[in-house]
């Protein structure tokens, strides 16, 4: 017995310390173009740095979420999204976000994107920012839940 658990042995532990270590260094926390986000001093309302949080509504389960937010069109806002889940993983996304202004100075925003089965397939969102804050809901095909952020100052 003591042979064979010795070779597994060998062949288990790289592989364990290479997935420990891809997965601690691809959880960095920042979104891609976090340190501009933070930088701009946006007169659109939009475009920055947020930080909050996301909770699913059947599962409970909740985490941290970042968001570095460009326009890329007219109309359109690029959406790139950070969260954190479970205190150890994490993972990001960009969105496109047809957002549009309202008469009483918030903006209504709503976008998607196919993040693949083995993510839950089509991602999307709907939500509204009003003074430095951002509350909105999203679905996929194996989850659907809340995001609420704030500008990052």
């Amino acid at each position: 017995m003591r042979l064979i658990m010795l070779p597994l042995t060998r062949l288990l532990l790289p592989a364990v310390a290479l997935s420990a270590g891809l997965t601690q260094s691809s959880c960095t926390g920042w979104p891609r173009g976090w340190t501009k986000a933070r930088q701009q001093s946006p007169a659109d309302g939009l475009s920055g740095a947020w930080e909050g949080s996301w909770r699913s509504v059947p599962t409970g389960h909740t985490g941290k979420l970042r968001c570095a937010v460009f326009p890329k069109a007219p109309g359109i806002w690029e959406y790139r999204y950070r969260a954190t889940w479970a205190k150890i993983f994490c993972g990001g996304f960009t969105v496109d976000c047809r957002a549009v202004p309202q008469p009483d100075a918030t903006w209504t925003l709503s976008g998607q994107r196919d993040l693949g089965p083995a993510f839950g397939g089509v991602f999307r969102h709907t939500g509204t920012v009003s003074g430095g804050h951002l509350e909105a809901r999203y679905e996929a095909a194996a989850d659907h839940g809340e995001l609420s952020l704030q500008r990052v100052p």
